[in-house]
């Protein structure tokens, strides 16, 4: 509603203007409001928890399956020594599995892992689109990266359980700080990016739902 007011009305050049009156606030709308608020700061700052758990659920689901490939492969090949052939017999086992998971998950039409989708979450672009393949393949290698240097420094390069080269030191010396840095990123961003994210621009969304 709008309510007629007259400026100056002693001057003969009185004049009037339409002016919109104050609009006061019901007790229902601030509630509303201050719920509404609250919601979105419980959703980013719960987003890192959910992720977390997410993380934990994926690795329940992979390692097993992991585990039972290198059974397999063990009867079939023998169980090697530290060396070359454990660090392929941990690529065919597990890394192949583990990479096509996460790149499969992320191009999928939910944009989420199994963990993710039972903690409702989803990965997408930060203008909300759906990752491409090379996305999802640039993320998840950077994503992997600490998790592949660390077989290739235990197993890769070992030439005995009882020995430890330079080359391995240098690796784990490397690998340590590398490992603080990606979950101070994610624990900064209250989850929404780690560094894979942030490379490809990609953001972690929490969703009431995913179909």
């Amino acid at each position: 509603m709008w309510c007629l007011q007259i400026l100056d009305l002693d001057s003969p050049n009185s004049s009037a203007i339409l002016r919109k009156p104050f609009q006061y606030l019901s007790l229902g709308d601030i509630t509303m409001n201050s719920n509404m608020r609250a919601r979105e700061v419980d959703s980013s700052t719960s987003i890192f928890k959910r992720r977390s758990v997410a993380f934990f659920i994926d690795v329940l689901i992979l390692f097993p399956i992991g585990f039972v490939i290198s059974i397999i492969l063990g009867f079939w090949w023998g169980y090697p020594s530290p060396g070359f052939e454990m660090s392929i017999r941990i690529v065919i086992s597990f890394s192949i599995l583990v990479w096509l998971y996460f790149i499969v998950s992320d191009i999928s039409k939910n944009g989420a892992t199994i963990g993710k989708r039972i903690m409702k979450i989803r990965i997408e672009t930060i203008d909300g689109r759906k990752l491409t393949v090379k996305t999802a393949l640039i993320r998840t290698a950077i994503k992997l990266l600490p998790w592949e240097l660390t077989h290739l420094t235990f197993f890769g390069l070992s030439q005995g359980w009882e020995i430890f080269s330079s080359t391995q030191m240098i690796l784990t010396i490397i690998l340590y700080p590398m490992m603080f840095i990606y979950l101070y990123l994610m624990f900064r961003s209250k989850g929404q990016q780690g560094i894979q994210d942030m490379v490809v621009k990609t953001t972690a969304k929490a969703l009431d739902s995913i179909n």
